[in-house]
């Protein structure tokens, strides 16, 4: 009896608060439909978080992987250099031997700064090419030091290098030009830094001394005085004494 009274009250408080029920079952289910929409927009936000990441991390790595072998190409360009300097110096010394060899058998090769200045012929100097096919060292021997605004080189000018021995000075610096550069000296495209420092300060000196020499010889022109002026003085001197 109980049992149909308990089945009873709760039907009839199910059909008085149905709607109540119905409102509260649709806002759960809003609810959660609202955080199931949130938790895909989180998911969709982090999985194109991550996508960039990688994305980045295989920039990277490409990056890595480029710069390494950038790297090993400077490297091996750098021991190509050192390979071709060494190279060069052994050639060098080869000729330097053969030359002394040459002064062993009497032929004389000692003109130049540690010999008899040089007073050959300069017929044979002449280049008979013509200027833009020879050696561009060449045009060195018609700049001055303190050439300055540059000016253009006369190739009439051009003359070939004597078979002269080489100064001490000239083998000292090709062979420093030639030794393998040591790992502590900073080298930018297989140059060292810093390595024309000398050839500037020798520049800047020359260009004041040649700036010295200019003021100095304007000051003597300055002071002579000229043939009108000299021919003025004597004429009043000649007719200094005369009364009118």
């Amino acid at each position: 009896m109980h049992i149909v009274e308990y089945k009873q009250f709760r039907d009839a408080l199910r059909e008085r608060y149905k709607s109540e029920v119905k409102q509260a079952e649709e806002e759960f289910d809003s609810q959660f439909k609202s955080y199931e929409s949130q938790h895909g927009d989180y998911v969709k936000h982090a999985d194109g978080v991550l996508k960039d990441l990688m994305a980045n991390i295989e920039t990277k790595k490409k990056a890595m992987i480029d710069w390494e072998e950038r790297a090993e190409q400077r490297r091996q360009n750098a021991m190509e250099a050192a390979k071709r300097n060494k190279e060069g110096l052994e050639n060098f010394q080869k000729q330097l031997s053969e030359r002394q060899q040459l002064n062993m058998q009497g032929q004389n090769t000692n003109f130049g700064p540690l010999g008899k200045p040089w007073n050959g012929s300069t017929e044979g100097l002449k280049p008979t090419r013509p200027y833009h096919q020879l050696p561009a060292g060449l045009m060195a021997a018609c700049i001055k030091l303190e050439t300055k605004p540059f000016e253009s080189v006369d190739p009439k000018d051009l003359q070939l290098v004597p078979n002269i021995q080489p100064s001490k000075r000239l083998i000292d610096a090709l062979d420093e030009f030639y030794r393998p550069i040591p790992p502590t000296v900073q080298v930018k495209d297989n140059w060292i830094i810093g390595c024309l420092d000398d050839f500037f300060d020798a520049k800047t000196e020359a260009l004041k001394n040649a700036a010295m020499r200019r003021k100095q010889s304007d000051q003597k022109s300055n002071s002579k005085p000229s043939e009108s002026d000299t021919t003025s003085r004597k004429r009043k001197s000649r007719f200094s004494s005369a009364r009118l």
